[in-house]
C-alpha cells in the first residue's frame, strides 16, 4: 500500500515543534520489525533563510519565513512487521537522540510497508537558537548566526552577504510486529499522537539552502563604509569549491526514483548534496538454456542466465521467479564496462523432472515496486522411463518410495492456559524429484492437503518440510494422521497431543473453534509453491452496543460495528464498541461532578505513569549499576591478569638472568681449570727438562771423570813399564 506525504501548513509545523518526546529507553518497542530496506531522499527547492540583527550590534536572530524541500521515503518490513508511526525531524539523530527535535512532518500509518513522496514546507521558527539559559536541540541556528558574524565589521552588522549552508533532516519510524489483520491492533491510549513514540529506525539526508545575512533598516555597507544593495552582493565573486560555500544548482523537476538497497558513496558535488537523488536506471535480459552434456530425454538440470545493466556502481538486487514454485533472489556486484555503465551477470539452476513449459520473470529489487526487467519461457521435454507408470517411478526405474514424520507443537511465547494457536510440523521424504501430494487429517474437522515440489538433500533423496497452524479454543486431545495422496493415501505418520485451556471464550466476542485460523486458506494456489503459514483468514465478531455487526466482505469474512447516522462509534474495550450520541447532553448539575471525575482520572493516570516511569528508571539504574559492576570486575580481572603476566615475566627474566650468571660462572671455572692444568703441565715440563739437563750434566761429568780416570790409569801403566825396563 502506497501513502502520499501530506504537505503541512506552517501553523501545524509550529505546533509540532513545541512537542517534545518523553519516551525513555525502557519504553522502546520490544518487538520492532525486521526491515528489508529503508531509504530517505531529499532535494532542495528554491528557498531562503534570512538572518537578522535585533540589537544593531551583531546578527542574533532568524527572520520568519519558510523553507521548502522535496522528500521521498520508502520502508519495507519483513514477516509480521508493520509501520506504526513515521515522521521527519530537523537535525541528524538516531534512537533516543531524536527526542525533543522539532518536527517537520508526522503520520500514524499502521501499514505493512510505507512509501511516498511530496514537497514539504516548514517555518524558520522551527530552527532553535541557543540562549544563556538553554542550549538549542540542533546546532543549525547557531551555525547560521556564527557564519554571518564572521563578516561582522567595526560598525556592526552592516555588510550584506550570503552563502549556502546544509540543512539536515532525519526520517524516523516506529515499527512493531503483529500477526494477523492490522485492524485488530490496539494502539496504546496513553501515547502522544503528535510525536513518534520510539525511533526504531532513522535515516538522515541534507539539502543546501541559501542564507542571506540582512542588515538593519535594509542599509548595507561594505568594509570601506560605502552603501551597497542586493545587486552589489550579487555581483560579488561567488564562493569557490572547497570552502564550504559551493553554489547548488536546483532542478525542481528532477524525478525522484527509489534508491538501491545499499548505501551509495556520498557525492558532495551532486545537486542538494544527496547522491541518492540521482535516478537509478536498470535494464536486464533473461534467457533459459540447456546444459550441452545432458540427455534431453531424461530428467535433468537446466539453467537460466541473466544480465542486469545499471548506471550506478555497487551491488544491485535481483529476483527470478519461475513456474513450479521456483524462485531465487540476491545481490550482485556490478562490474564497470564503460562510462556510467555497470553490468552484473548471474546464473540460476533448476531441475526438470517432467515435460513442462517453464516461464520465468527477472525483477530488480533495487527499484521501488520491484519492476519486471525481462521475461523468458522454454519447453523442456522429458521421456518417461516406463510409459504408463510416469510419476510412480524414479530415475533409472527405481520404485517410488515415500516416508514421513509428524509432530504437534505449542507456539513459543503463547499462554498455555488460554485459547491459542498451535502448530503441526511434518516432513516428507522421497527418492524422486518433482511434486508430491499429501493430506493431513486432524480431529475437530481440521483437514489440510496440497501438492508441492520437494528439495534435493542428497543423491536420490528429496525432502518437503511444511507446517500448519490451527486454533485451540478448549481443552482437547488433538490427533493427526499424515498420508501420501501420490501413493493412494498411504499412511506416513501420526501424532497426538493434549492441549489444556483453563479460560472459556466469551461467546459474544467470538473465538470459538475455527474463528481465527481454522480452516486455513492457502496464500498460494495449489501447485504454485510452498504454503508457509496463513496469517489471517477471518476476523473475530466484535461486541457492538447500540449498533449492528456487519460483514464487510464475503471470503474470508471480516466483521465491523456499524452505528446509526446520529450516533458515533466509540471503543470501550478490546474488540468492543458502543454507539453513543455525537453531542452528549450533560445536565448542569452533573457537569461539575464529571469534570472533577475527569480531573481525578487524569491525576490517577499521571500518577500511574509516574510510577511506571520510576520503576523503569529504577530498573534502568539497576541495570546500569550491574553493568558498571561488571565493568569494574572486568577491569579488576584484566588488572589481575596483567599483574600475573607481569609477575610471570619477571620470574622468567630472573630465571634467565640466573641461568646466564650460572653459565658465565661455569665458563669462568672451566677457563680457570684449563689455565691451572696448563700451568701444571708447564711446571711439569720445566721440571722434566731440568731433570734431563741434570742427568745429562751428571752423565757428562761421570764420562769426563771416567775418561780422566782411564787417562790416569793409562799414564800410570806407562810409568810402570818404564820402571820395569
Amino acid at each position: 500500500m502506497i501513502h502520499k506525504l501530506i504537505k503541512l501548513p506552517a501553523v501545524s509545523a509550529i505546533a509540532l515543534a513545541a512537542v517534545t518526546l518523553t519516551a525513555t529507553a525502557g519504553q522502546a518497542a520490544e518487538n520492532q520489525a525486521i526491515l528489508e530496506s529503508v531509504s530517505f531522499q531529499t532535494q532542495a527547492v528554491p528557498s531562503t533563510i534570512r538572518v537578522i540583527s535585533t540589537d544593531g550590534v551583531r546578527w542574533n536572530a532568524i527572520q520568519e519565513g519558510n523553507v521548502s524541500l522535496r522528500a521521498k521515503v520508502a520502508l519495507d518490513t519483513a514477516g509480521a512487521g508493520f509501520v506504526r508511526d513515521v515522521g521527519i525531524v530537523l537535525g541528524e539523530c538516531a534512537g533516543l537522540s531524536c527526542q525533543g527535535l522539532p518536527y517537520v512532518w508526522k503520520e500514524t500509518t499502521l501499514v505493512r510497508d510505507y512509501a511516498g513522496e511530496a514537497s514539504l514546507v516548514f517555518p524558520t521558527s522551527l530552527i532553535p537558537i541557543s540562549t544563556p539559559e538553554q542550549t538549542a536541540s540542533i546546532p543549525l541556528g547557531d551555525q547560521l548566526i556564527s557564519r554571518c558574524n564572521e563578516k561582522l565589521t567595526a560598525s556592526g552588522p552592516v555588510a550584506l552577504h550570503s552563502f549556502n549552508h546544509p540543512v539536515r533532516t532525519t526520517f524516523i519510524a516506529d515499527t512493531d510486529r503483529h500477526e494477523g489483520n492490522l485492524a485488530a491492533y490496539d494502539v496504546p491510549a496513553n501515547e502522544n499522537p503528535d510525536v513518534v513514540p520510539h525511533a526504531d529506525f532513522a535515516r538522515s539526508a541534507a539539502v543546501m539552502v541559501k542564507v542571506v545575512c540582512e542588515t538593519p533598516n535594509g542599509i548595507a555597507q561594505d568594509d570601506n563604509g560605502e552603501v551597497q544593495d542586493e545587486q552589489d552582493v550579487a555581483d560579488l565573486p561567488q564562493p569557490q569549491p572547497g570552502g564550504g560555500d559551493l553554489p547548488v544548482p536546483i532542478d525542481p523537476d528532477l524525478p525522484l526514483d527509489d534508491g538501491p538497497l545499499f548505501d551509495p558513496p556520498f557525492d558532495p558535488g551532486f545537486p542538494g548534496g544527496d547522491p541518492t537523488l540521482k535516478p537509478l536506471k536498470v535494464t536486464g535480459k533473461l534467457k533459459l538454456r540447456e546444459y550441452a552434456s545432458t540427455d534431453k530425454t531424461k530428467p535433468r538440470l537446466a539453467y537460466g542466465v541473466f544480465k542486469i545493466k545499471v548506471n550506478k556502481p555497487g551491488k544491485t538486487g535481483w529476483k527470478v521467479t519461475c513456474t513450479g514454485g521456483r524462485q531465487w533472489s540476491g545481490k550482485k556486484i556490478a562490474i564497470k564496462v564503460g562510462p556510467k555503465k555497470w553490468h552484473a551477470v548471474a546464473k540460476v539452476n533448476f531441475h526438470i523432472a517432467k515435460t513442462e513449459l517453464v516461464k520465468c520473470k527477472l525483477r530488480s529489487t533495487s527499484k521501488f515496486g520491484h519492476p519486471v526487467l525481462d521475461t523468458a519461457k522454454r519447453l523442456y521435454k522429458v521421456t518417461p522411463v516406463n510409459p504408463g507408470i510416469g510419476d510412480e517411478l524414479a530415475d533409472g526405474g527405481d520404485p517410488l518410495k515415500i516416508t514421513g514424520v509428524l509432530g504437534l507443537f505449542e507456539l513459543p511465547g503463547t499462554n498455555k492456559t488460554k485459547p491459542r494457536n498451535a502448530q503441526a510440523k511434518f516432513a516428507i521424504f522421497t527418492n524422486r524429484p518433482g511434486k508430491t501430494s499429501w493430506k493431513l487429517s486432524c480431529t475437530g474437522g481440521r483437514n489440510y492437503s496440497g501438492k508441492h515440489t520437494v528439495t534435493k538433500i542428497a543423491f536420490k533423496k528429496y525432502r518437503l518440510r511444511l507446517k500448519r497452524t490451527f486454533h485451540i479454543a478448549k481443552s482437547e486431545l488433538v490427533k493427526c494422521v499424515l498420508r501420501s495422496k501420490t501413493l493412494n493415501n498411504k499412511f506416513l505418520a501420526k501424532d497426538k497431543r493434549y492441549y489444556k485451556v483453563k479460560f472459556k471464550v466469551n461467546p459474544e466476542v467470538g473465538g470459538g473453534p475455527g474463528d481465527l485460523l481454522d480452516p486455513l486458506n492457502p496464500t498460494h494456489d495449489e501447485g504454485k509453491g510452498p504454503i508457509v503459514v496463513n496469517p489471517v483468514v477471518g476476523s473475530v465478531k466484535p461486541v457492538c452496543i447500540g449498533g449492528s455487526v456487519i460483514s464487510t466482505r464475503k471470503m474470508p469474512p471480516k466483521h465491523s460495528c456499524l452505528c446509526p447516522s446520529n450516533k458515533k462509534k466509540r471503543k470501550i474495550g478490546r474488540n468492543a464498541f458502543k454507539c453513543s450520541a455525537k453531542f452528549a447532553k450533560v445536565k448542569p448539575g452533573k457537569l461539575k461532578e464529571k469534570l472533577e471525575a475527569a480531573k481525578r482520572l487524569r491525576e490517577l493516570r499521571k500518577k500511574e505513569a509516574a510510577k511506571r516511569a520510576a520503576l523503569k528508571r529504577a530498573k534502568a539504574k539497576k541495570a546500569a549499576q550491574k553493568a558498571a559492576a561488571a565493568k569494574r570486575a572486568a577491569i579488576k580481572r584484566a588488572a589481575a591478569k596483567k599483574a600475573a603476566a607481569a609477575k610471570r615475566a619477571a620470574i622468567k627474566r630472573a630465571a634467565a638472568k640466573k641461568a646466564a650468571a650460572a653459565k658465565r660462572a661455569a665458563v669462568k671455572r672451566a677457563a680457570a681449570k684449563k689455565a691451572a692444568a696448563k700451568k701444571r703441565a708447564a711446571i711439569k715440563r720445566a721440571a722434566a727438562k731440568k731433570a734431563a739437563a741434570k742427568r745429562a750434566a751428571a752423565k757428562r761429568a761421570a764420562a769426563k771423570k771416567a775418561a780422566a780416570k782411564r787417562l790416569q790409569a793409562k799414564r800410570k801403566n806407562k810409568r810402570g813399564l818404564k820402571v820395569k825396563q
